[in-house]
């Protein structure tokens, strides 16, 4: 490879269009801790080279503000990774975490 395909390579990458976000999803409930079908699922994507923070004791974490889509309800998801990365822990304020199956019956509803 030439001097000039390497710092093509540099500059703009390989050209690869994979995305390396991680995905979660949030049942933001309209209601406080009481979960019910209408409530709204929103996607989140986190990108793990440049939102995941350290803290003072060397802690990898995530804090996100959720604002529905539809109704504008309000929730925080704050996530916990371990040196490599990897999901330890979560909290939800005004929500849950869920599954990707439940976002797209969630979605499927909304749509027919």
């Amino acid at each position: 490879m030439g001097f000039w395909q390497k710092a093509r390579k540099f500059l703009f990458g390989s050209g690869s269009k994979g995305d390396d976000g991680l995905y979660y999803y949030v049942q933001l409930y309209n209601v406080p801790d009481r979960p019910t079908p209408k409530d709204e699922i929103v996607k989140i994507r986190i990108n793990p080279m440049n939102d995941i923070s350290q803290d003072d004791e060397g802690n990898h974490f995530v804090r996100k503000i959720i604002v529905g889509n539809v109704e504008f309800k309000r929730g925080e998801l704050l996530l916990y990774f371990d040196q490599g990365r990897k999901l330890t822990d979560h909290e939800v304020t005004s929500g849950a975490l869920v599954s990707e199956s439940d976002y797209e019956q969630y979605m499927a509803g909304r749509s027919g």
